[in-house]
């Protein structure tokens, strides 16, 4: 029988937003995320949680009011060594251009310096339990130099676990909409096909696939935070020592719901959206002039003014027809 090894989830976008955000509940979902999968950690016997990046959604600054919101939280949850949370950074962890050699200030990599069971793994790799090896590769941006670096991984002896965040080839978002890629997918999957199991941050729709026996996972948001999400179940993974994965469905937070009157709106905390109204599209008729005189066959005047009028039936045609003709 398997056993959990390990909690994996990603793109919490800790944000103060304008919309939908009564309460700073939005805020407090996503931190509640972290609360909610740390006891479910907890529960399966103190498990390692592993986070593929993109903490903070406002990669330049954060605000006073976001650092009041969720510092305390943070400091909660990721203060002891006994429950670690080990993290890569995302793009929106970084205030720049992310290079290999020239790597930019991370949110990941600054908050793994304050807290003691909150650690950064960027560009390094570590045997996490016995047996078991991660190897982390925060975003690069454009990719640039992703594959090679991928490439020169050193794997451990035992079951190694490949830890991204980028827009793998052929990834869909909550939409099923096919987001463009920078990376080659031949040579992408020829070089995560070296690890037991891929865990990829960064697009929204959480999604499992093989590349010959290498399990890959792209984790997705624990919530729905865009419109485009409203279709989508969304939520966190679980790892067990086979490498076999479960996703789990957090069904207690809001969703996106599109109406197209608000007197359709429940008392539900869900987010509702009013769907705007079509524009009326004016239909502008050209009569032919030249077709309707008093000389016109009676017979072509009766096909034109049907025509014009979008009258089908033959019968209502052969009416006007036989009016027309008997006058003089």
């Amino acid at each position: 029988m398997s056993t959990p090894i390990a909690i994996v989830y990603s793109d919490l976008h800790l944000e103060k937003y304008k919309q939908h955000n009564e309460g700073n509940r939005r805020v407090n979902n996503a931190i509640d995320v972290i609360r909610e999968t740390r006891l479910k950690a907890s529960k399966l016997g103190n498990l390692v949680s592993l986070f593929l990046g993109d903490l903070y959604h406002k990669e330049q600054a954060l605000t006073n009011d976001i650092l009041e919101l969720t510092l305390p939280y943070l400091s909660k949850y990721f203060k002891s060594p006994k429950h670690r949370t080990i993290a890569i950074s995302g793009n929106h962890d970084q205030s720049r251009q992310n290079l290999i050699g020239n790597e930019s200030p991370s949110y990941v990599k600054t908050l793994s310096q304050v807290f003691d069971g909150f650690e950064c793994i960027d560009f390094q790799s570590l045997e996490f339990i016995k047996g078991f090896h991660l190897h982390g590769v925060p975003y690069i941006t454009h990719d640039l130099g992703l594959i090679d670096w991928i490439n020169k991984i050193k794997l451990g002896k035992g079951k190694n676990i490949l830890m991204l965040h980028t827009t793998m080839p052929g990834a869909k978002d909550t939409d099923n909409r096919e987001i463009q890629a920078h990376l080659e997918l031949n040579e992408f999957n020829k070089a995560i096909s070296r690890f037991d199991l891929v865990l990829c941050g960064h697009i929204h729709k959480p999604t499992m696939y093989k590349v010959d026996k290498t399990t890959v996972v792209q984790v997705g948001a624990p919530q729905q935070q865009r419109l485009t999400d409203k279709n989508c179940k969304m939520g966190y993974w679980i790892i067990y020592d086979d490498l076999k994965v479960e996703f789990v469905h957090l069904k207690k937070y809001p969703v996106f719901r599109e109406i197209e009157d608000p007197k359709f709106k429940t008392n539900s905390s869900d987010f509702w959206v009013i769907k705007p109204k079509p524009k009326a599209v004016k239909v502008k008729v050209e009569l032919d002039r030249n077709k309707f005189s008093s000389t016109t066959n009676k017979t072509e005047l009766a096909k034109n003014y049907v025509k014009q009028k979008g009258i089908n039936e033959k019968k209502k045609k052969q009416a006007l027809i036989n009016v027309l003709k008997k006058v003089e």
